[in-house]
């Protein structure tokens, strides 16, 4: 799978100090607020006070910031990032903050999820803008359910 992911990885490790500038996840206030009130909402439904979450491709933590957040849950947060200079910035930034968090460097298909996750349970799971960078992605999300 590796020389699938190699041009994405390699975007991203070359462009990972500059996302945050360019990306419009990051300065659309209304993309911004809608997302919040999105994870609210889905976070409603699974009425629990403590998660555990997996998240695919976080990149710098756009949705982990957003979930910090929201008052009255706390988390386990585990994701999956092939970016190694995007997952730094993560967990420099997020490491203090959530009292379990784990980070995996890896391109995700079914057959790493079906390895690496095979009897752990999460939930909720998040991958945002994700599913075009994913070659198989219908196995993906069967694998994830």
């Amino acid at each position: 799978m590796e020389n699938i992911y190699s041009k994405n990885i390699d975007y991203y490790e070359r462009n990972a100090k500059k996302y945050e500038n360019t990306s419009w996840y990051f300065f659309n206030k209304y993309k911004d607020r809608t997302l919040l009130k999105e994870l609210k909402q889905c976070l409603k439904y699974i009425k629990k006070d403590h998660l555990t979450i997996l998240e695919i491709g976080p990149g710098t933590g756009y949705i982990i910031s957003k979930l910090l957040k929201i008052k009255g849950i706390s988390f386990n947060y585990t994701c999956i990032e092939h970016s190694s200079e995007m997952r730094s910035i993560l967990f420099n930034r997020y490491k203090n903050k959530v009292k379990n968090f784990e980070i995996y460097i890896d391109s995700v298909s079914a057959d790493y999820i079906a390895t690496r996750f095979t009897g752990r349970k999460f939930d909720f799971i998040i991958g945002s803008s994700i599913l075009h960078h994913l070659p198989d992605y219908n196995n993906v999300i069967k694998e994830l359910s």
